[in-house]
């Protein structure tokens, strides 16, 4: 298991992501499905970017 906080660069990912989990259980997110997909990835990049008192963390499970 890794977990790591999130950058930029896992802008795309996060959002494959939050999609997947919206189409699935759509009750446990504050926002729809179009409201996510109005996003650009610039937005979403913003988004998670980790500051000194704030991050997005995610996890990483490794399959042996």
């Amino acid at each position: 298991m890794h977990i790591r906080r999130l950058t930029p660069a896992d802008a795309a990912s996060f959002q494959q992501l939050r999609l997947a989990g919206l189409h699935e259980a759509p009750i446990a997110f504050g926002a729809s499905v179009a409201e996510q997909l109005a996003l650009s990835l610039d937005e979403i990049s913003a988004r998670i970017t980790p500051y000194a008192d704030r991050g997005v963390f995610g996890l990483l499970l490794m399959m042996r």
